[in-house]
């Protein structure tokens, strides 16, 4: 092998793992159609809706925790739903600040968002997270509302590390775009 090799061979890993497409680049939202436009050469993702439960989202309106990295936050900001949204850290210190941690050692699980949502106010939890089965994976978004500590939503779509990769376009954009839809069905 030449003293290309290693470098042609990391080109065409990183050329597998996202599948063509952009990872972790938030994208706003479009003003004509109100979701995430998406472009692949494989088409429109659809993810699998799992639950999609009818809530008064007027009452979850003021936040949202997003249990995820800074791409998920940013993005979740980019929908411009919700007055904010927090990361776990962000929760807890706002929690500590305004006087309301009491019996809240955690905000990562449901009696923790659940006691938060009876201390303070009712909020909405973004937890995405993945999902195996046989020797498949599915990547999916979950949402909480922590008031009842309950999923209210539920959408997921297969992992293809083979063929379109985990770019945005085949995966996040469309896992969002659910999102939005049940957000928009809600009013």
């Amino acid at each position: 092998m030449n003293k290309f090799g290693p470098l042609l061979l990391t080109a065409l890993g990183a050329l597998f793992l996202t599948g063509c497409g952009s990872v972790a680049k938030p994208k706003a939202i479009d003003p004509a159609t109100g979701r995430i436009k998406t472009s692949s050469i494989y088409g429109e993702s659809k993810p699998n809706v799992l639950k999609n439960e009818k809530i008064e989202i007027a009452r979850y309106k003021d936040f949202i925790l997003v249990l995820a990295d800074e791409f998920i936050v940013t993005q979740t900001v980019n929908l411009k739903f919700f007055k904010e949204v927090l990361s776990k850290e962000q929760l807890e210190e706002k929690l500590i600040k305004e006087n309301r941690a009491d019996g809240i050692s955690d905000v990562s699980g449901l009696i923790a968002w659940k006691r938060a949502a009876e201390n303070y106010k009712p909020f909405l939890v973004l937890k995405p997270e993945i999902r195996r089965e046989d020797n498949k994976a599915f990547f999916k978004f979950k949402v909480y509302a922590a008031d009842t500590a309950s999923v209210v939503f539920e959408s997921e779509l297969p992992i293809d590390y083979m063929w379109k990769g985990i770019g945005d376009d085949v995966l996040f954009y469309p896992l969002y775009n659910s999102f939005i839809d049940w957000l928009k069905a809600q009013n």
